[in-house]
């Protein structure tokens, strides 16, 4: 049976070097748009796709709703090296129908579960390394619609719906269970809180601080938490007028936080009395919010408002117009950029789906079709605010989108991004991801460009950045391939022969994609020189004796040349030349030429000399 949701409370706090530290990213590598690939199915049992969370560093998952035996249970994908992993059950030892999982992701493969099974909220936590699934935590009753954010020191937060008002937990960074916060968020206990459109939604920063956005009695709300304390400073975020137009009813809201929880943003729906509904930007500047923006397309009805924030505030917004026409706004130094049209009208919602890197660039992606059976899912590439490629994600051979299938998108600090939704009808209903995938970054060799005294020298480059790797490394020697690995580094099977030529390393991402290292010189002598040594004089102790020698790099080829001969007498006297004189005692001594070339190869040659007595005079 599920533990039972533990209530204990736990100090630690989070550490702000880790985020600067998750925050680094390299340069950005151009990136492509590819087709939907399966990850569950096809199984007439998929009921509905839930959510998708990835961390930075690419780790992550995606949860959803698959019938075992007529039960809808939970099932979660892991995202591995870029890989969707097999499907995995989370929702054990239950017979009712579980609903509405939400998973969050922090760097290493630290994951958090959220999902009501019978009216019941369930946690499951799962370290980061480990190779198997906890049993989950039996929390409160009655829960509905919840809501998980986990912050990239591994800290996270929980909100939920039940009994009228919203309520809240907390995972510490090394925690297995989460403990509840002691009262509830909202504003008048009177009133319902978080139930339909006002459902919670939250967001943690990197110093683990949340802030929390629902609706209530018709208004939204937010509030911040730290660790187990609300805010006593909670902020009504509708208005009661916009642009001269009195405001109404106010749901839906969306928000994210940048690494700093003093900064963030939340969007909602506004009806007002033009008959409009807007949608609406606040920005959180420290315990207050500033005046609304307008988020949403001008001159028409708006809905459906999503938001996604990096650490540094760049953003994206998704939201759809009266006839689910799908629209984005770009955020940019803490100011909306124009709003973008993305498609046309649709018979059915658009639901855009915002994901935004560390780098700023990010995607929108959105539903559209003239009818259910023809729905198709595109995306639309930003970088830095910019409008980029348009692209189809979902696969044609597939069949069509399930507009009421579920939808979602997520991306990695790097840009790589995941579109995930429902694609198919009857059994040949799937879960599916497609994908915006960036090309391994630009890395250069580091091997050095002189002359070496090896045909198979190690070669060394500079790790390419892929996080959904790792990359595999061609290396070619004058065009022709010599070797492949995973590392940053390899010697060739075979010999290469002496002379100048030219190296690179070619990365390859598993789609197939390739960045190219520039090429480098790599020189190979491997021989050695030729050498010769010759005396004259004569060989008495008082003579002078003379020293000659001839070296030459005797490679048939390019060769490095030489760099130095040395001669050594044999009596402890050496001398750092070609040539030379000598005076020797009687004795015999070994004479060493010595030959060296610029590549380092070596060439010795000896002579013995039996030196005789004096002459007398």
């Amino acid at each position: 049976m599920p533990r039972r949701f533990t209530l204990t409370l736990t100090l630690a706090l989070t550490a702000l070097a880790a985020a600067g530290a998750g925050a680094q990213i390299a340069a950005a590598a151009p990136a492509k748009f590819f087709p939907a690939d399966p990850v569950d199915g096809p199984s007439a049992d998929i009921v509905k796709l839930s959510d998708v969370d990835v961390a930075r560093d690419g780790s992550g998952a995606m949860a959803y709703l698959k019938r075992e035996g007529g039960v809808a249970h939970v099932f979660v994908s892991r995202l591995v090296n870029g890989v969707w992993q097999p499907p995995e059950r989370i929702d054990v030892n239950t017979a009712v129908d579980a609903a509405d999982p939400v998973v969050g992701a922090s760097d290493g493969g630290r994951l958090v579960i959220a999902y009501v099974a019978g009216g019941q909220l369930f946690t499951v936590v799962r370290p980061g390394g480990t190779n198997a699934w906890p049993a989950p935590i039996a929390g409160p009753a009655p829960a509905a619609t919840p809501d998980v954010d986990m912050s990239i020191n591994g800290v996270a937060y929980l909100v939920w719906a039940g009994g009228g008002d919203v309520h809240a937990a907390r995972l510490e960074r090394n925690g297995t269970s989460f403990t509840a916060l002691p009262a509830p968020l909202d504003i008048d206990p009177a009133a319902t809180a978080g139930d339909g459109n006002g459902r919670p939604k939250i967001a943690i920063a990197a110093d683990g601080i949340a802030t929390v956005a629902w609706g209530e009695s018709g208004h939204v709300y937010a509030r911040r938490l730290f660790e187990l304390r609300l805010s006593t400073a909670p902020q009504r975020l509708d208005v009661d007028s916009f642009e001269n137009v009195a405001g109404g009813t106010a749901d839906l809201p969306d928000l994210d936080s940048e690494d700093d929880s003093s900064f963030g943003w939340v969007v909602f729906r506004e009806s007002f009395t033009d008959g409009r509904d807007r949608v609406l930007a606040r920005r959180l500047r420290g315990s207050l919010f500033d005046d609304p923006v307008d988020v949403g397309p001008a001159g028409e009805g708006a809905a459906a408002p999503r938001i996604d924030l990096n650490g540094r505030g760049q953003g994206l917004v998704g939201s759809q117009g009266s006839a689910f026409a799908p629209f984005a706004d770009s955020l940019q130094l803490d100011v909306f950029s124009p709003v973008v049209t993305l498609g046309g009208p649709s018979a059915f919602a658009s639901q855009p789906q915002p994901a935004v890197a560390e780098g700023g660039d990010g995607v929108v992606a959105w539903m559209e079709g003239a009818s259910a059976d023809t729905a198709i899912v595109k995306a639309r590439a930003f970088d830095n605010g910019k409008t980029g490629v348009d692209a189809t994600l979902s696969n044609r051979d597939l069949g069509p989108v399930d507009p009421d299938g579920g939808f979602d998108a997520a991306s990695n600090r790097a840009g790589d991004i995941v579109v995930a939704f429902v694609q198919g009808s009857g059994d040949q209903r799937r879960i599916v991801s497609g994908t915006y995938d960036r090309a391994p970054g630009a890395f250069v060799g580091t091997s050095h460009q002189k002359w070496r005294n090896t045909p198979q020298p190690k070669l060394s480059w500079g790790a390419s950045f892929e996080l959904w790797g790792p990359a595999k490394y061609t290396v070619t020697v004058d065009g022709a391939t010599v070797g492949e690995t995973t590392e940053t580094g390899l010697t060739p099977a075979q010999p290469i022969a002496d002379g100048e030529h030219k190296w690179q390393v070619v990365a390859t991402d598993r789609r197939g994609q390739v960045t190219r290292a520039k090429s480098r010189i790599l020189k190979i002598d491997a021989q050695a020189p030729a050498l010769t040594l010759s005396t004259s004089g004569t060989r008495r102790a008082g003579e002078t004796i003379a020293f000659t020698t001839t070296a030459s790099d005797a490679a048939p080829v390019t060769a490095s040349g030489m760099k130095s001969v040395a001669l050594d007498f044999g009596d402890g006297t050496k001398v750092a030349a070609g040539s030379g004189k000598h005076v020797f005692e009687r004795g015999t001594y070994t004479i060493t030429a010595t030959a060296t070339d610029k590549a380092g190869n070596v060439t010795t040659v000896t002579k013995r000399l039996k030196i005789a007595k004096a002459k007398k005079k």
